[in-house]
């Protein structure tokens, strides 16, 4: 037998890390309840860009996405002059960075990590009538005990 030896248990602790995102069904994590108080149709469209998968859910007033992917936080945190008002926080007890990709202050994203990978709530008004970034946190509690640990 040759070749290297590989520790014991560390592999395949990285390896359930890096699966529990494939565990989420990002589409799924909305209930249709929450998307009618969100005042958003219960029907979804596809979300799927810059290495997301998700769905996004629009109204006349503003729109709601949830998307995954298996990049970490550190996708944001290493790239900060790309985005406005980007911060590390914590949504429950779950680490978390939120930001914005313009300065108008209509649309804020909140991403939370799950295992290796992350799972990002973004909020959009059409009328510049509220917080994006309040609201895209408090959904992202509201989901967050939805994701695997």
């Amino acid at each position: 037998m040759s070749g290297q030896p590989s520790p014991t248990g560390a592999s395949s602790a990285n390896s359930a890390s890096l699966r529990m995102i494939d565990t989420v069904d990002p589409c799924g994590l909305l209930k249709p309840q929450e998307l009618q108080q969100l005042e958003v149709p219960t029907q979804s469209e596809p979300a799927n860009a810059s290495g997301e998968t998700g769905c996004a859910w629009t109204s006349k007033k503003l729109f709601v996405s949830s998307t995954k992917a298996k990049d970490g936080l550190d996708y944001f945190t290493k790239h900060p002059e790309q985005y406005v008002n980007l911060a590390k926080n914590t949504v429950n007890d779950r680490p978390g960075v939120h930001f914005q990709i313009s300065r108008s202050n209509t649309e804020c994203t909140q991403a939370m990590a799950v295992g290796t990978g992350y799972v990002a709530i973004a909020v959009g008004y059409f009328d510049k009538q509220g917080d994006p970034c309040a609201q895209a946190l408090q959904i992202a509690q509201m989901v967050e005990p939805r994701l695997p640990r």
